[in-house]
């Protein structure tokens, strides 16, 4: 950085800046141009004094681009605070004219039609930037005293990696230089278009049976249209670290030399795991390459094509002041370009191409896509014999050296900015760090690193600094293994043996770990036999033989494996139902419980217990909530009912209607997105995690004889106004217990489904809670985790309400049920038992968050609410505490 004598301060490119300077010499257009609808009740003045603000305060905006001597630089003129930003007329058909020192933002308002019109060049603008410019500009409007602004700037690279090559980049450039024919086009072709929803469903089942990314499934495919062993793609990435440059508008996006290779002599699945860990290599390890470096490694040749993938964001649901963004046509950036962008609802694409290579991929790539979805994965691939592997210049020993030691050094700073914000010295079970989290670092190590940690690694590493140190330790292991071109894939599972489990079964999975040694998600009844089933105890026992033997879900492990929990199925599978004897009724209370998730697991255990001082028989149930929930008790009931009876139940799989529940999911994501601007609502309750001790308060009340929506509906609006003063605000959310069970055959199925939902209110607009609980129910094939990645970014509820049926079955079997006190898993749980007889509304409150003063405020303000609904409503006469 220089200050010249007119105080105009000049500041150096990155490569990335370069790289974009360089396209424009060579006639391409880097400007960005979209428009938005403004609210019609924004005054001009207003909306114009905002932007002028927000880009006056964001000193990207005001750059210039200078040359001295052979070399550009961006210039600010630190004395200047009124860029003329502002157009008077359209800016459709401008172009900036970046070497005549245009201003680099542009905009123009157009008042007949409500629309601002925006010009950026892309040397200070990415697609993030975006909406993050949007969202300044709308608190500018709303808000102004509260908005604060984050300067752009670019991590400094290490000087012992800044420009400098490696053997990695060495084997790309002699790639990247090689003679191939490949027969030009006349003309270049611009096409674009929608990936159809049957092929979209085809690239998720893909991501899931290779275990890749969508984006990775696509970059696959488009290589085995090649029919190449190898490709030099360019991968358009973003350097953009989230930890400290979230805010920051500017542009971070560059491009990746990437060498994509494929091996005749393995199958489908390998190779596409090749693909995915070759990939996270590339970006690594051209974070720190200066643009002599880079142009080295493209040479003269450059890319066989460049591939782009970006996830858009639906601007109605973070703004409302703006909408209706519409982007600009396409400008040509690179030779050779395959965009694809990912909506909420669907996959839309564009390609510009010149060469017949890319024309067959243009052509077939759908069709490829169905066709692949369809093959065996596990047969070897068939690719151009002539096109081998070069294999004359092999990697040496000190060049390996080198390799490792390298991508250890960015591997370990990376690390570093992975668990910036905990403390070193800190167990990460006991760092606050939500399940939420937990998942998103073991994500974002294996997406960055492909490393892959189990929740084994993470519980048996005792600080943060120990867990880093073996996510290091890995990486160079694997440093070691992709330079001598091994596949490390890890236990290979055959198809058939495995599924992928629901996304809410993340937070079950990782808090497990957190509460290893708790009865946290231990589900616990015991069924008294009829006299009937008594005398024929042993018919009843093979019954439930036969039942659990037909069930996959009880010889199943789970596993955590690239940001997916994963059911792994045994084949072998035995059971042999234990009959015990105890003295008491109460000795049931006694009897060890030894679930285990950690090392073998042990997710189950039943028993029949014949109580010699009433000569009863209970049949005793004791799970893991990650393989039943209440639904799941009584279809597991039913099928031993039937059996019983000699009748054959529907013994239907979780794995068999998994991908039923990707239609699902995503039809429902669709209408979650159109439900409530959420960044606008808050999440109830302290931000602490629970612990799992409470007090136990409980409220009586008279069956009503509503509708159940009409009674949820007033039921919740009462819990609600009750909790809003408590906390503080006049809106929020909190999470409401669904079934879940949305597709064909769900209901057959033994398996966890139950998830927290969202339910968004307003005490002063009651149609928001209304809209909330009607969109829940109807759409309830989500998962919070699922909404997060459909750009809505939720926290996990703290204060969740459950509405729960009796289970009413036929009386041939059980006469009575006890349910064995579980434990809260929320800071504030409520629980509706509708009986026959009378309504239970159950209270519990984390009793280490919430002191005696806080617990008896929250008890009267609910009690005064339910008071409302059931005038003859009673507390029962206890609160009972776990502690």
């Amino acid at each position: 950085m220089e200050n010249t004598a007119n105080d105009m301060e000049l500041r150096a490119m990155a490569p990335l800046h370069e790289k974009i300077l360089y396209a424009e010499k060579h006639k391409k257009n880097y400007d960005i141009y979209f428009s938005v609808q403004y609210d019609s009740k924004l005054s001009v003045t207003e909306l114009d004094e905002s932007l002028q603000f927000v880009m006056n305060e964001m000193e990207i905006f005001r750059y210039r681009v200078i040359q001295q001597g052979t070399q550009y630089f961006f210039c600010l003129d630190r004395n200047s605070h009124s860029a003329p930003f502002r157009s008077d007329r359209s800016l459709q058909s401008h172009k900036i004219n970046v070497f005549q020192g245009d201003l680099l933002a542009n905009y123009y308002i157009d008042e007949a039609a409500n629309r601002i019109e925006f010009l950026m060049h892309h040397l200070i603008f990415d697609g993030e930037s975006l909406y993050l410019f949007l969202d300044y500009v709308e608190r500018a409007i709303l808000q102004r005293e509260q908005l604060s602004f984050t300067q752009y700037t670019l991590k400094p690279v290490s000087e012992s990696n800044c420009g400098t090559k490696n053997p990695y980049h060495d084997q790309v450039e002699r790639h990247a230089n090689r003679s191939r024919q490949v027969l030009s086009l006349d003309r270049p072709v611009y096409a674009q278009g929608k990936i159809s929803e049957q092929v979209n469903r085809s690239i998720i089942s893909l991501a899931q049976k290779l275990r890749v990314t969508k984006f990775v499934v696509l970059l696959f495919v488009t290589a085995l249209l090649a029919r190449h062993q190898e490709l030099v793609m360019g991968i358009v990435v973003s350097r953009k670290d989230k930890r400290d440059q979230a805010d920051m508008i500017g542009n971070f996006t560059d491009v990746a030399p990437y060498l994509l290779q494929l091996d005749s002599n393995k199958s489908y699945m390998e190779n596409a795991k090749k693909v995915f860990k070759d990939l996270f290599v590339a970006i690594e390890q051209s974070a720190s390459l200066s643009y002599d470096a880079y142009r080295s490694i493209v040479g003269v040749r450059g890319f066989d094509c460049i591939v782009s993938y970006t996830k858009m964001t639906d601007l109605e649901q973070q703004s409302t002041l703006f909408s209706k963004l519409e982007l600009g046509e396409y400008l040509v950036k690179y030779d050779n370009h395959i965009q694809f962008n990912e909506y909420h609802d669907h996959l839309a694409w564009e390609m510009r191409y010149d060469n017949s290579q890319m024309q067959v991929i243009h052509a077939e790539l759908e069709k490829m896509i169905l066709e692949l979805d369809q093959i065996d994965l596990t047969a070897e691939i068939p690719l151009d014999p002539s096109d081998q592997v070069d294999h004359n210049t092999p990697i040496k020993k000190e060049q390996l050296s080198e390799t490792t030691a390298q991508k250890g050094e960015i591997g370990a700073r990376s690390v570093d900015l992975l668990f910036d914000p905990y403390e070193e010295h800190v167990n990460i079970f006991d760092s606050g760090i939500s399940s939420f989290e937990i998942a998103n670092i073991i994500t974002e190590v294996h997406e960055k690193f492909g490393v892959t940690l189990s929740y084994s690694d993470m519980y048996a590493t005792q600080t943060i600094r120990e867990l880093k140190d073996l996510i290091v330790s890995r990486l160079q292991d694997q440093s070691y293994k992709e330079a001598l071109q091994q596949s490390h894939t890890g236990q290979v599972v055959q198809a058939g043996q495995y599924y992928v489990c629901p996304s809410f079964m993340k937070a079950i999975f990782i808090d497990s770990f957190r509460f290893v040694d708790s009865r946290m998600y231990d589900v616990v009844y015991a069924y008294r036999l009829t006299e009937e089933a008594k005398e024929k105890v042993e018919k009843l026992k093979h019954a439930i033989e036969q039942v659990v033997m037909n069930n996959d879900v009880f010889f199943t492990t789970f596993t955590y494996e690239e940001g997916e929990v994963i059911g792994l199925i045994q084949s072998d599978r035995w059971m042999d139902l234990e009959i015990i004897t105890v003295n008491e009724l109460a000795d049931m209370n006694h009897i060890p419980r030894n679930l285990q998730i950690l090392g073998t697991q042990k997710l189950w255990e039943m028993k029949l217990i014949h109580i010699r001082a009433t000569d009863e028989i209970y049949f005793y149930v004791h799970m893991h909530h990650m393989i039943v929930d209440h639904m799941a008790i009584a279809i597991l009931l039913q099928q031993i009912s039937m059996n019983y009876q000699n009748l054959t139940p529907d013994y239907t799989q979780y794995g068999q209607i998994a991908s039923y529940y990707e239609l699902a999911k995503d039809q429902a994501i669709k209408a979650w997105t159109c439900l409530v601007p959420q960044q606008n609502y808050p999440n109830i309750g302290k931000p602490l995690l629970a612990s799992g001790r409470y007090t136990h308060h409980a409220f009586r009340l008279s069956p009503m004889t509503c509708s159940f929506p009409d009674m949820e509906r007033a039921l919740l609006t009462f819990i609600t106004r009750a909790l809003a003063p408590f906390f503080d605000h006049q809106k929020g959310y909190i999470g409401a217990v669904y079934h879940g069970r949305v597709v064909p055959n769900a209901n057959h199925v033994i398996q966890s489904f139950a998830r927290v939902l969202p339910i968004f209110f307003d005490v002063s607009n009651d149609e928001i809670l209304q809209t909330s609980l009607r969109t829940a129910h109807q759409h309830q094939g989500v998962s919070i985790y699922d909404l997060n990645e459909s750009g809505l970014m939720l926290e996990y509820p703290r204060i969740v309400y459950q509405t729960l049926y009796e289970n009413v079955e036929q009386m041939t079997l059980f006469d009575h049920t006890i349910e064995f006190e579980g434990q809260s898993k929320f800071q504030i749980f409520m629980n509706l038992h509708l009986r026959a007889d009378a309504w239970q509304f159950s209270l519990y409150i984390d009793s280490t968050m919430y002191d005696p003063k806080e617990v008896n405020a929250i008890v009267a303000a609910m009690g005064e609410g339910l008071l409302q609904m059931d005038p003859g409503l009673g507390e029962l006469p206890y609160a009972q505490s776990n502690q």
